[in-house]
């Protein structure tokens, strides 16, 4: 058996009196493979890393279609919980005027279901810190859908391979591959991870993986020119530490599980009007109760009012209510 001079693999036969290597990809002519000696180590061909990832993470990726009015756009998303929270773009989940979509549907295992904004963190929503990232909530979790996992930002190097699965031109989940060209690049005063990964509009929103099939960033502008065509290999993605942050302001009570989200049902607060450390809040309700002294508070809310989108928003024993407008639901 022939064997691989660069890794030790073996090697087969491609005609021509030339040998290509099953782990490497490496071709040598007859006489350049030569028996090395080197013992044949379980290597994994570098053509199949997309493959895994699309595999791991394309039932995790949602293919978004927003609607408001006569006017209908794409974008992408991924799952961060088992209960259905997901993240995308803020310019994606929002109308033009910066206000919340109301007509949101995702598509994920050839399955669709609506969705809801809980949160935008651009600065044109009036509700965040600038930058481009919206939490939206999946009215149920379709059938073999599943959350996906993060990569410590700290372990992206510039220069990695990476993947970028989407909803390209809104035609459907495609997955296409490329390198970190550069891991913290500052522009208009963000920083963002740059790739040459293929991009187009219906990727925003979607996430960025490194070989291991962990999430490394959310995908979120290509470089455009000034007579508004893209810059060709310029792409740009929120960092998956930001990412991380941004879910952990708008839902605090998130913790890691195996490097990704999930949400419990309550948790202990101090009571503001007895001082008990064990008063309860209930995550899923709002309401804030304390079994010592009796008290019931409010929390401010995860969502804008529907019916005026403002964000001045509380829930009182488990209703929610707008200080804006007045609106109970």
């Amino acid at each position: 058996m022939q064997k691989c001079k660069v890794c030790g693999g073996a090697c087969v036969s491609i005609g021509n009196g030339q040998f290509q290597c099953e782990c490497c990809g490496n071709v040598f002519s007859e006489t350049e493979c030569a028996q090395t000696g080197r013992a044949i180590g379980k290597v994994k061909k570098t053509s199949d890393n997309g493959a895994d990832v699309f595999e791991r993470n394309k039932y995790g990726t949602l293919e978004i279609t927003c609607q408001s009015g006569s006017s209908v756009w794409s974008g992408s998303g991924y799952i961060i919980s088992d209960s259905g929270y997901a993240v995308t773009n803020a310019h994606v989940a929002a109308e033009e005027s910066g206000k919340p979509c109301k007509n949101i549907f995702v598509r994920i295992n050839g399955q669709t279901v609506s969705a809801e904004v809980v949160a935008l963190a651009d600065d044109k929503a009036g509700s965040g810190n600038g930058v481009d990232l919206a939490l939206i909530k999946l009215k149920q979790m379709p059938e073999g859908a599943k959350k996906l996992d993060f990569e410590n930002f700290d372990n992206v190097r510039t220069g990695e391979p990476v993947f970028v699965i989407g909803n390209s031109l809104g035609d459907g989940t495609c997955i296409t591959s490329g390198i970190v060209s550069d891991r913290l690049r500052v522009l208009n005063g963000k920083t963002l991870l740059m790739t040459d990964c293929a991009i187009n509009g219906g990727n925003s929103g979607g996430p960025i993986f490194n070989k291991k099939g962990l999430v490394i960033g959310t995908i979120c502008s290509s470089r455009i020119h000034q007579d508004g065509s893209a810059t060709e290999g310029m792409n740009y993605a929120i960092p998956s530490d930001i990412v991380q942050k941004f879910i952990n302001e708008q839902l605090p009570n998130f913790s890691f599980t195996s490097g990704a989200f999930e949400l419990p049902t309550e948790r202990d607060i101090k009571c503001p009007k007895c001082g008990y450390t064990k008063a309860k809040y209930n995550i899923r309700t709002g309401q804030s109760f304390c079994a010592k002294c009796g008290w019931k508070g409010e929390t401010k809310a995860l969502a804008p009012c529907p019916n005026c989108n403002s964000w001045k928003t509380v829930v009182r024993n488990g209703i929610f209510y707008c200080e804006e407008c007045g609106f109970e639901g």
